[in-house]
């Protein structure tokens, strides 16, 4: 909306942004005021926490008063700015974190425009469900809601076998692997990893300290954070000249990258299979997105400022469609400036092209000319997925006209 063309239609007014909000509710009004002023709070982050608690308070007044407390979008709302700052009993937020966090309230914008409007036909309460309806949605809620200890640190006992077999002088090998978490290592238990029969094992003992096993009549001790590699058993098979396995195992703790991952997929997957605003993956999303922040702040993992950027701009992970460009823009800029898209960074990359799957690549960065420059020099250097992102965004004749 052009600023010439704003007319006030209501007793409160704001423009936030590109945003022009007018409503005639006090607690309402609250809210956009708070938001519109979050900026000027930021050299004081535990001020910045209270006044998005403050926000928080209003609009959750607001919904009540206008019958709108059972609705899941004011509950996705809440949550989200909850997830946006730090209380004051955690470390004090610093300035990017809460430049971050002021980019994902206004993101809420729209959302809390949504609320509003729902409630411009007066209260109302949501209807109840017939019996019907209420046991789908019980039994969809029973498959789609994610533990709310996944991805947390722990350990697991990593299985790799390893079979070799020849016939007529021609060698063969294959390996098959899985992983055991801590909390199904019992003694007792057995495991054999899938599509390698011979490879069952039996735990004998396990702590936080060691797991022992037994393979084929032998005991083998793994401590925490090491690798053991049985020997090599030959297996009766008489079709085969040889055909023998070994097994190695590894006790270690899940590193923090793994974790990420493993949660990311099991989020991606919901959202793949239903409506991600149901899938309840709020709390999950929010984990996954604090160890991305580990792991580049802490961890130096420049090269996951890509992925970064396109979970915390999408609303859906299975398509990573983007919704918040300016968001998406504002976090890959941030890793540019320190390297994450170097022609070397090969996993960057890897989400750069993930990215682009679903998206308009051209509207990455604002800088046309800087983005041109860091695709053609990855290009350059043998990078192929810079070279295919450069196609997308100009033709190749272009290309060489601008050379």
């Amino acid at each position: 909306m052009d600023d010439n063309n704003y007319i006030p239609t209501a007793e409160y007014n704001y423009v936030i942004g590109k945003h022009y909000l007018s409503t005639d509710d006090p607690a309402l009004a609250t809210v956009y005021y708070e938001i519109k002023h979050l900026e000027t709070r930021m050299s004081d982050p535990e001020g910045f926490f209270f006044n998005t608690l403050t926000i928080m308070v209003e609009l959750k007044r607001f919904a009540v008063s206008a019958g709108l407390s059972g609705e899941p979008l004011l509950e996705d709302i809440l949550e989200r700015l909850r997830t946006s700052v730090k209380g004051p009993a955690e470390d004090p937020m610093s300035y990017a974190e809460m430049d971050n966090a002021l980019i994902r309230i206004h993101d809420c914008i729209p959302d809390i425009c949504r609320l509003a409007d729902m409630a411009k036909g007066g209260k109302r309460e949501p209807a109840a469900p017939k019996p019907e309806e209420t046991k789908g949605a019980e039994e969809q809620d029973s498959t789609c809601t994610i533990d709310e200890t996944e991805g947390d640190p722990g350990k697991e006992l990593r299985v790799r076998a390893t079979e070799r077999t020849m016939d007529m002088s021609v060698s063969n090998t294959e390996h098959g692997d899985m992983d055991i978490p801590e909390k199904d290592l019992k003694k007792g238990a057995r495991f054999e990893v899938p599509h390698f029969p011979d490879s069952a094992f039996e735990i004998l003992e396990a702590s936080g300290d060691k797991v022992r096993v037994q393979w084929c009549s032998h005991e083998y001790e793994i401590p925490l954070g090491n690798t053991v590699t049985t020997q090599n058993i030959l297996l009766d098979n008489p079709y085969l000249s040889v055909d023998e396995m070994h097994i190695r195992f590894e006790y270690r703790e899940i590193p923090l990258y793994t974790r990420a991952m493993r949660l990311l997929d099991k989020i991606a997957k919901l959202h793949g299979a239903m409506d991600p605003r149901k899938a309840g993956t709020t709390k999950a999303e929010q984990k996954v997105l604090n160890m991305l922040d580990e792991l580049i702040y802490k961890n130096d993992r420049t090269d996951m400022y890509p992925l970064k950027a396109l979970l915390d701009a999408s609303n859906n992970w299975a398509t990573g469609k983007i919704v918040r460009m300016s968001h998406f823009r504002h976090i890959l800029l941030e890793g540019i400036d320190k390297g994450c898209l170097a022609p070397d960074q090969d996993e960057a990359w890897d989400w750069m092209e993930a990215a682009a799957g679903n998206n308009d690549p051209a509207e990455f960065m604002d800088d046309t000319e800087r983005w041109y420059d860091i695709l053609m020099t990855a290009a350059e250097e043998g990078n192929t997925i810079a070279k295919d992102i450069m196609d997308r965004i100009w033709e190749p004749e272009q290309i060489i006209e601008e050379d």
